[in-house]
């Protein structure tokens, strides 16, 4: 209630207080989300700037090539099960667990999308930069497209089973 009224000192959002509580509960998973993101972009600055002064001990890990366990979808099937059926703290555990237990999900939907675009503008790369561009500011602009991107990188292990080469 007090940071409902430090936001809405008027009274102006009805219904603010359940808002404020459902979106409070989904805070340390958003909050361990954006840390492991801004971990990988400083670690991929990082790497580009021991590649660029050549000192890099390892080459360039690629999107593309990035593989989880095969069981890693124990963990999201456990937590999706705790966010249905958990009620309070177990629920709260599970919502947060498959917040972040999409992270590398998430990446390995890029992956798919980072392949997809170069290889079929592979002849034109200045398209390609701009369709990334593009496709990188509606993700940070609508966010549901990350949705999208994280149901590919679910589905990965089938479609590799499905088209081995790719």
């Amino acid at each position: 209630r007090n940071i409902l009224q430090a936001v809405d000192p008027h009274g102006t959002l009805k219904g603010g207080e359940h808002l404020l509580t459902n979106m409070f509960s989904f805070l340390p998973g958003f909050f361990t989300f954006s840390w492991m993101l801004l971990m990988l972009l400083n670690a991929s600055v990082a790497q580009g700037l021991l590649v660029r002064f050549k000192v890099n001990v390892r080459p360039t890990p690629s999107f593309k090539t990035m593989q989880l366990p095969k069981n890693f979808l124990i963990a999201v099937g456990l937590a999706l099960t705790l966010t249905l059926i958990g009620v309070g703290t177990l629920e709260l555990l599970g919502q947060n667990a498959l917040l972040t237990l999409s992270f590398p999900f998430f990446l390995t939907g890029l992956g798919i999308v980072h392949y997809l675009l170069q290889k079929n503008f592979h002849k034109r790369p200045t398209l390609y930069i701009v369709l990334m561009v593009a496709f990188y500011c509606v993700i940070l602009l609508f966010l549901w497209p990350a949705l999208f991107v994280i149901f590919l990188g679910i589905i990965r292990p089938w479609v590799e089973k499905l088209h081995p080469a790719n």
